[in-house]
């Protein structure tokens, strides 16, 4: 029997869970940009935000985070307490949680953005 694992994880306005930023992983794009440009995947209109903040990419089974910005990325992980601050580095995500562009989360000016990992383990023969 080989194993075979189909993964995603998506990406969700706060605000709106019902409007779906993008998904990462098999069957959609490999990585998805964050910040203040237009042509970001997900923009976020914050003069805390950089142009180009942070990237989300696959790495192998793994959803790295990496900052590159002058403000951090904030995140947090359900079930985890606190929130931890990403700054020219990167985190990988695990389960779901919240990330911020430049602002902490607690932060009444802070556009969190969901992201939940669905990973699924396919058994074939």
């Amino acid at each position: 029997m080989r194993e075979t694992r189909d993964h995603a994880i998506a990406f969700t306005d706060l605000s709106d869970s019902t409007r779906l930023f993008r998904e990462l992983g098999d069957g959609a794009a490999r990585d998805l940009t964050f910040g203040r440009d237009p042509d970001s995947a997900v923009v976020v209109a914050d003069e805390f935000a950089s142009r180009v903040h942070a990237v989300a990419e696959v790495d192998t089974m793994r959803f790295k985070l990496i900052d590159r910005s002058a403000n951090g990325t904030y995140v947090a992980i359900d079930g985890m307490p606190g929130e931890a601050r990403v700054l020219r580095g990167e985190t990988v995500l695990h389960g779901s949680g919240r990330i911020s562009l430049g602002r902490p989360l607690a932060d009444p000016l802070a556009q969190p953005i969901v992201f939940r990992r669905d990973q699924r383990a396919l058994f074939r023969v």
